[in-house]
């Protein structure tokens, strides 16, 4: 079977040959980009086509996030952005489908994108590097840092058919749930032995938080795989879709684009929220540069970072300037001598209770004189790379937090 794979990419590299050379001929005129995205991650899958399209419809080009050499803050550098122009017909590729984080996002995506199945742009690929002509040049999507300059600036792309509606509400329903009741999605990363364990949260930790929605008469969805932790709180406004038995790809997505916001320990679920334009909740991120600080879309509440040589809390400022801020993978925490502390289940409920508030009541309304000086400090703090990363920093941290650790925080 694999020699037979083999030798019909052979043949198809002999039929892309003469398309590059047709390609060579029009290169002053018309060029061609192959766009590759990591579709095998559902965040990403989620959030690169939809900077492209902002990319496009804002005239910002596009800006990426890289290192130089080892993945190491000190090794952080961005990337030259490039301008998207009628010239350029830029082609995406999702790969195979059985490596797809989620084929109905694909879909919904194919609608969007200039597209062509991933064996064809392989073979022009390959026919473009046999003859040596570059016609072809390839952009592939870094990091998802960087995605959030663009979401303030303009619409959603993602949508569904009218069949697709009404298949995803029958099943909504099928839920137990209402149309005529909001609802909050709860995201909450499994246990895991990635190097990104600190994203991982316990779910019993965010049951005070369910029980104050479901006391406000919202309900609660609780996102996930089949084989999370089961949900132990019972009421008739909380549903355990993860282990509901009932999950498919279209639903997954249809709950994420309706819910009112996202409490979220940033995974990936989160980031098809922000693609369509829905707040989301982060509680206890230690990689603060890693926020999705750039859009008001995002709320978030630090984790606390301890040096545990002097066993004193590290402020928003010093992060930076030692480098914690940047840090990218969680082991250097550990090696570096850094504590990580994380709220309460009582302090995610009020900093839930504050998320409520602002979404219902507070988003159109100048901001705290708290949050302006966050904003202020974070500018400060991560310097012209931070500028480059995120644009203007347009989150806010939960007021709670900031009304506890501010002195200290923002010193």
């Amino acid at each position: 079977m694999r020699f037979l794979k083999t030798i019909a990419k052979q043949i198809g590299v002999l039929f892309g040959v003469p398309v590059i050379w047709i390609l060579w001929l029009l290169r002053k005129k018309f060029r061609v980009r192959v766009m590759e995205s990591h579709h095998q991650l559902f965040g990403h899958l989620s959030l690169e086509p939809e900077k492209y399209l902002s990319a496009r419809d804002t005239k910002m080009g596009l800006y990426e996030v890289d290192f130089a050499g080892e993945k190491d803050w000190k090794n952080i550098k961005d990337r030259d952005h490039i301008t998207l122009e009628s010239t350029t017909l830029d082609l995406w590729t999702f790969g195979r489908k059985k490596d797809q984080s989620n084929t109905q996002l694909v879909n919904l995506w194919k609608r969007q994108l200039n597209w062509a199945p991933s064996f064809l742009v392989g073979v022009l690929l390959r026919a473009n590097k046999l003859i040596s002509k570059n016609v072809i040049s390839e952009y592939r999507f870094s990091t998802l840092v960087s995605v959030d300059r663009y979401l303030d600036k303009s619409d959603k792309h993602l949508s569904f058919t009218e069949r697709e509606l009404r298949e995803c509400w029958k099943n909504f329903e099928g839920l137990g749930l209402s149309r005529d009741i909001p609802y909050v999605c709860l995201v909450v990363r499994n246990q895991s032995r990635s190097d990104h364990a600190l994203r991982n949260r316990a779910i019993g930790d965010f049951e005070c938080a369910i029980s104050e929605l479901a006391t406000r008469g919202i309900a609660v969805v609780r996102m996930g795989s089949h084989n999370t932790a089961p949900l132990l709180v019972e009421h008739p406004l909380v549903c355990d879709y993860a282990n509901s038995g009932k999950r498919n790809e279209l639903l997954d997505l249809f709950l994420l684009a309706h819910c009112k916001f996202a409490i979220s320990t940033l995974s990936g679920p989160d980031a098809t929220c922000l693609a369509f334009r829905k707040d989301v909740l982060y509680i206890d991120i230690a990689n603060y540069a890693l926020c999705f600080s750039g859009t008001k879309l995002t709320t978030w509440t630090p984790a606390i970072i301890v040096d545990t040589k002097t066993s004193e809390r590290i402020s928003l400022r010093q992060s930076f300037d030692s480098g914690v801020g940047w840090f990218w993978r969680d082991s250097q925490f550990e090696e570096g001598g850094y504590e990580i502390l994380r709220s309460t289940p009582m302090e995610i409920r009020d900093y839930l209770i504050d998320m409520l508030q602002w979404v219902d009541n507070e988003k159109d309304q100048v901001l705290r004189d708290t949050q302006s000086q966050y904003r202020s400090k974070m500018t400060e703090a991560m310097g012209d790379l931070g500028e480059k990363w995120h644009g203007e920093i347009r989150s806010r941290i939960s007021e709670p937090f900031l009304t506890k650790n501010a002195e200290w925080f923002l010193a």
